[in-house]
């Protein structure tokens, strides 16, 4: 674990905040929104409030609140532990929601569903069953679906449910590279849905009685089908930590998926914030390589 400290006065502190919106600037000192937002309340330091960027983007002339009277020159000393697992924290921190505050609604009907699932619907009506008897397509228009046609229906109900609170969060579903993907800030994760698959026992259709004949288990031929069980899956398997976080929500006897979509949403953020915790990580050495101060 390394320790990063900064350095820095009162009324610099100030002039960045009103600078710079907080969650950049509490990324760029390795903090959490939170952690940051209690080092200006524990010095006195006011901070912009809640709309203030978007109506300064919009062109609206805005007053600063003034440094209340204190040490201008006071210096405050940042300190931050530069680890996969505190960049972690910041990085969900930062994303400033809570994905479990309602429960995620399915819609009953695809009547008004969005964009995306309408056209992977039409696409998919129009494909074969693989041999499996699952649908997909390879079309770039098309999200990623592996479901047979009798529970295609219900597969596109939940990602409809999905992408339509993943928008209502600030995030886009967005289909590239063959793969659908939720686009935070400036990473993606891939998503996807499929049917999951069993093996059934399926006796011959005749028994050759006067030449070679198996008894036991053999007397049965085995096959793949799909078994009726959705699973949702956050697939980002080539990263090189990927074993630390879950990856699969499936139908139980217990719970259907439906019902586990707040999950599954707090699992993409959590993989968002590993994602992004890695990727500084490996680009912290390559940072100080040229940190000359």
């Amino acid at each position: 674990m390394s320790r990063r400290e900064i350095r820095l006065t009162r009324s610099e502190l100030y002039e960045k905040v009103w600078s710079i919106p907080i969650h950049r600037l509490a990324e760029s000192y390795g903090l959490s929104d939170v952690g940051l937002a209690k080092i200006c309340k524990k010095h006195k330091i006011p901070r912009p409030p809640r709309g203030y960027w978007a109506r300064l983007a919009a062109g609206q002339k805005l007053s600063k609140t003034s440094l209340p009277t204190g040490k201008k020159d006071q210096v405050i000393v940042i300190s931050s532990n530069q680890n996969s697992k505190s960049r972690e924290k910041a990085a969900i921190e930062s994303l400033e929601i809570n994905p479990v505050k309602t429960p995620i609604i399915i819609p009953e009907t695809l009547r008004n569903a969005h964009f995306l699932v309408k056209q992977s619907a039409e696409i998919l009506k129009t494909g074969n069953p693989d041999n499996l008897g699952l649908l997909s397509s390879e079309s770039e228009d098309c999200l990623d679906i592996k479901v047979s046609k009798k529970n295609m229906r219900r597969a596109l109900l939940i990602m409809d449910g999905l992408i339509k609170a993943l928008e209502e969060h600030g995030n886009d579903v967005i289909l590239s590279d063959n793969s659908t993907k939720v686009r935070i800030h400036d990473l993606t994760i891939k998503i996807s849905i499929s049917e999951e698959l069993m093996t059934v026992h399926k006796e011959p259709e005749k028994h050759d009685l006067d030449g070679y004949y198996q008894f036991g288990h053999s007397t049965f031929n085995t096959m793949r089908v799909a078994s009726g069980n959705l699973c949702l899956t956050i697939d980002e398997s080539f990263w090189r930590w990927n074993q630390h976080y879950r990856k699969n929500w499936r139908d139980t006897v217990n719970k259907r998926l439906e019902d586990q979509l707040d999950g599954f949403l707090r699992g993409i953020f959590k993989a968002f914030a590993q994602k992004k915790a890695y990727l500084q990580e490996e680009d912290a050495p390559r940072q100080h390589l040229y940190n000359w101060d």
